[in-house]
Parts: C-alpha cells; structure tokens; sequence
C-alpha cells in the first residue's frame, strides 16, 4: 500500500489534509486508521470530496480508490481497539466517530471537543491518570463522577484554545464565560484545561463578577494542575486590570476565599496575586495577612488536605525572594 498526507500546516490534527492511497480499500485492516485523526464522510464517492460533516469537521478526501463508504463502515468501528484501554474510549466518553453524549453542545465547544480527542493519546492518558488520577478521583466532587483524561498534551490544549478562537473571531465576553463552563461541565481533564486556557487568553474582557463562575470551577477542580493556572493567569490577571470600585469588590471576594473551608479557595487566593508580586506590583501586605492566618489555621488542624492551602503560602515567598529580596514575610 501507498499513501501520501499533504497538510496545509505543520503538525498531525492541524490543517487541510489531502490523502492518495494506492490500493483497494476493502483490504485495508483496521490498524490503518492513525488514532482516529481522519473523519470520512459516509456518503462520498470516490474521488475528490468536502464535506461539512455534521459535528461540524472539515472532510477532504481526494484520490481513493474504492469505496468510502466501506472505509466508515469497515475500519472506523473498530477504532476503539486503537484507542485500547484509554483515551476516550477509557474515559466512557465517546471517541471522534461516537454519538454526543451533548447533543445541544455549541458549534465552538464541539470543535474544541472533537480536537481534543483528535489529539489524544492512549498511552498519554494512561500516563496522565497515573499522575493525577489518585489526586483527582480522591476529592469529593460536587458531580458525583471522577475526572477523566483524554491523553491530549498541554500544547495540544493550547493549539485547540488558539485555533478556535481563530475559528470563531467573534465571540464576546458572555460567549466565552459561557464556553468555559460548557468545557468545565464535564469532568475531563483536558477540557478543563482548555477552559483555563481560554479565559487566559481572554482576560482581558473579565470583570469582577466573572469572579463567582470561577469559584465554582476552583471548588470542582481538585488538581493543583487547574487550580494553579486558574489563580495564577486568570485570577491574578483580572484582579489586576480592574478599577478601584472592581478592585474593592475582587478584594471582598478574595477576602472571603481565604476564610472558606475550601483548601481549593485558599491556595487559590494566596497564589492570584503571585504575578503582580513577581512583577514589582501586588499588595505585599495584604499577602502576608492572608498568608500569616492560613498558617496559624492549618497549623491547629494538623490535616494533610490543609497543607495545600499552606503549600501555596510558601511558592509565592520562594518566588518573590528571587524577584524582591527585601519583602519579607
């Protein structure tokens, strides 16, 4: 068998692809079928063909020799035994070809949903859970579930993040606010951190009152892997470009974080000002009050869950001596 894959741009998941395979497809195994990366559409005929399929994926598929159709019916079924034990198929959700476990799902989230898949890896997503599932799973989640992994990379997450926004210019803040949640709503890792990723990269467009949407997302991540982006570059950030009167409020809030039962909450509170601080900025002061009263809290409750708010504590003073050595604690 030959067969040739031209993209439009670097990288696998990214682009235009052009195929030219050079047999009779109705031979083809199914191991053929790289991760599920390409999505055939069943009712194209031989030839050159583009389609829009109906989760919304671009379809390009030129030169074949033999039937499409067979190619869907024939290798895409049996994916799952390519994903093996993990990735979506691991996580009980469904892989690129599967049925939508959301079928009012937004045309941007399913992009983003469909990416991720597209990018994932068994052996990542073995390697992710690994790491972070005994963390993960341990917390009481307010869903009920634990979270699962696709096996996407962090650079994946992120290339996903910047094509669709890319994809879809015009989303406004009450679009992206509620993209996020529609990420976060199901507990998989990579959708979370591809929620993170988004408001991140849309900042600037936060105000004070994004504040209680995050909340929630802080008291269901369980994993310092969401709960430190989401503090550190999304937090911090909108906290920062606020007025006095969002600033006073954002205040208020991050005031009553600090004092909540949750240890999501509080290392949440002590780690947003970590940028500004770094940056010659922040309020020192007010850190070290937060800071001081978490310590002499945990240090009663002698509780190892409390030890992550107090972990908080002491990564911003080991960063802001490198930076500002004269602050002191």
């Amino acid at each position: 068998m030959g067969a040739e894959f031209n993209s439009t741009r670097r990288g696998f998941g990214y682009g235009t692809y052009s195929t030219t395979v050079e047999k009779n497809l109705s031979t083809l195994q199914k191991e053929v079928v790289w991760g599920c990366l390409f999505t055939y559409a069943p009712a194209a005929a031989p030839g050159h063909a583009c389609d829009r399929g109906s989760r919304g994926s671009d379809v390009c598929v030129q030169h074949i020799q033999g039937s499409v159709s067979a190619v869907h019916k024939k290798i895409l079924p049996a994916t799952s035994d390519i994903y093996g034990p993990s990735g979506p198929a691991r996580a009980g959700l469904p892989g690129p070809q599967g049925t939508r476990k959301n079928e009012y799902m937004t045309d941007a989230a399913d992009f983003i949903d469909l990416a991720l898949q597209r990018e994932s890896s068994w052996l990542r997503a073995e390697e992710t859970e690994a790491r972070l599932g005994a963390q993960a799973n341990g917390e009481a989640h307010r869903d009920g579930s634990g979270l699962k992994f696709y096996g996407a990379s962090v650079g994946a997450v992120r290339g996903t993040v910047r094509d669709a926004l890319r994809r879809y210019p015009d989303l406004t803040h009450d679009s992206i606010t509620a993209l996020s949640s529609e990420l976060w709503n199901e507990p998989v890792f990579e959708r979370r951190l591809a929620a993170i990723v988004l408001l991140q990269s849309n900042a600037a467009l936060l105000t004070n009152t994004d504040l209680t949407r995050i909340e929630g997302f802080l008291r269901t991540a369980g994993l310092r892997e969401l709960v430190d982006p989401l503090a550190v570059d999304v937090v911090g950030p909108l906290v920062a470009r606020l007025d006095v009167v969002g600033r006073v409020r954002a205040d208020s809030v991050l005031d009553r974080w600090v004092r909540d039962p949750d240890h999501w909450l509080r290392r949440a509170a002590l780690l947003s000002p970590l940028r500004a601080l770094r940056a010659g900025a922040g309020d020192w002061v007010t850190f070290v009050s937060h800071g001081r009263a978490v310590l002499a809290e945990e240090a009663e409750a002698m509780h190892d869950a409390d030890a992550i708010a107090a972990e908080a504590v002491a990564l911003v003073r080991a960063d802001v001596a490198k930076h500002r050595p004269e602050l002191e604690f």
